[in-house]
């Protein structure tokens, strides 16, 4: 069993506790007192792990939102937790009638074996006043301030980074994959490819707009199936074939295809129902 934190010989003479009051002040000063580094840190780690899991496998609003709602559910239960472990510490300290500063000398004497009325070694009387309080949310104020931006430097490389794999071969785009809603294949790509070939998004379900390469030539069958948040496709006039199920699955009247006037992708979006914006 871990010997209690306050021991008997570290208050002033004449105080008399039960060792089960001193084991009881003890727990609860070590739980409120290391409740930071304990749980709050760990709690936000894992918060953003989860979080970025869920974004990268789920996807959608549910998926983008879950990091910053498991974060805020975080701080909203350390917050109710460590006001009980604050009260339940206080209860403790006050049922033996003692002071902060009665709890700071005790802290002083069990850090180096003393007694009460021993003398310290110079300088290692905790200095706890308004400063040193002061110091202490500073720090860990910045802590948190650390890890909400590497929350958000996570977010914007999953969300709006390069990311994803892609894979292509005799210039048709077999497989793509990526963390962007958006995506520009001349400008994120830069790959010679002529070809959209079948289910090359069907993993990319956070896809919501799609500027195809000025290279395409043809999109073969099922190429956008999957992508249930597809909101427009951009489609170059150097594409001439374009298959009759390559939306299958979506609702045509829900995408729009930009496309320039009189292309081949113009006559296919007008025959199956998409809306048609002009390039």
């Amino acid at each position: 069993m871990r010997k209690p934190v306050f021991q008997q010989s570290h208050f002033k003479d004449g105080a008399s506790f039960s060792d089960a009051d001193l084991a009881d002040l003890s727990r609860a000063w070590s739980r409120h007192s290391f409740f930071f580094i304990k749980f709050y840190l760990p709690g936000m780690l894992a918060a953003i792990l989860l979080g970025l899991l869920l974004a990268a496998n789920i996807g959608g609003f549910f998926g983008n939102i879950s990091v910053p709602v498991l974060l805020i559910g975080v701080n909203i239960v350390c917050l109710i937790r460590a006001r009980g472990l604050k009260s339940v510490y206080n209860a403790c300290r006050d049922k033996l009638g003692l002071t902060e500063e009665d709890i700071r000398t005790a802290l002083a004497h069990g850090k180096y074996g003393t007694v009460y009325g021993q003398e310290l070694p110079k300088g290692s009387r905790p200095v706890r006043g308004r400063g040193g309080r002061i110091v202490k949310r500073i720090f860990a104020g910045l802590g948190i301030i650390i890890l909400l931006l590497l929350a958000l430097g996570l977010f914007a490389y999953l969300y709006f980074g390069p990311g994803g794999s892609a894979r292509m071969q005799s210039g048709e785009l077999q497989h793509l994959r990526s963390y962007k809603y958006s995506y520009n294949m001349d400008e994120d790509m830069n790959w010679p490819i002529t070809s959209i070939g079948p289910h090359v998004f069907s993993s990319y379900e956070r896809l919501r707009h799609m500027k195809l390469g000025s290279k395409v030539i043809t999109i073969k069958e099922e190429a956008f199936a999957g992508c249930k948040n597809l909101k427009s496709v951009t489609i170059p006039p150097s594409v001439t074939e374009i298959s009759e199920q390559a939306f299958e699955g979506l609702d045509p009247k829900s995408i729009t295809i930009r496309c320039a006037p009189g292309s081949h992708a113009e006559a296919y979006a007008r025959k199956h129902g998409f809306k048609v914006e002009g390039l």
